[in-house]
């Protein structure tokens, strides 16, 4: 079955640029990864701390991360960690960039999950 993929909008540039002769170049992103080795020093305060912010979480049912460590459910895990884990939604055949392939329906879901919250 052939589907229709999306491509980000800096998959495209980088495959303009690349195709016009220019060098891509690294993206905030990127830098980001480079650089997640020093969240465990920002962060060291925070370990074991349990998340009591009420906490949605939305996913497509394709999202690499959720199958990224074998044997363990990634849901399950936050829900340890998270005391109002309330809001959890997986939307079939979608993947990473959620917003991007189903916006209508993450915004729907976060339209439900803030209606649901305490006025005050």
């Amino acid at each position: 079955m052939i589907r229709n993929i999306y491509f980000p909008p800096r998959l495209l540039f980088l495959n303009h640029s690349i195709s016009e002769g220019l060098r891509p170049q690294p993206s905030s992103a990127g830098h980001r990864y480079r650089n997640s080795e020093r969240d465990f020093e920002d962060l060291a305060a925070f370990d074991g701390k349990l998340i009591t912010q009420p906490t949605a979480f939305m996913a497509g049912s394709l999202e690499p991360v959720l199958r990224m460590i074998p044997g363990v459910d990634m849901v399950e895990l936050m829900r340890k960690r998270c005391a109002d884990l309330r809001y959890v939604r997986q939307m079939e055949d979608a993947g990473h960039w959620l917003q991007q392939e189903r916006p209508a329906e993450v915004n729907a879901a976060l339209l439900e999950f803030l209606r649901g919250l305490p006025a005050n």
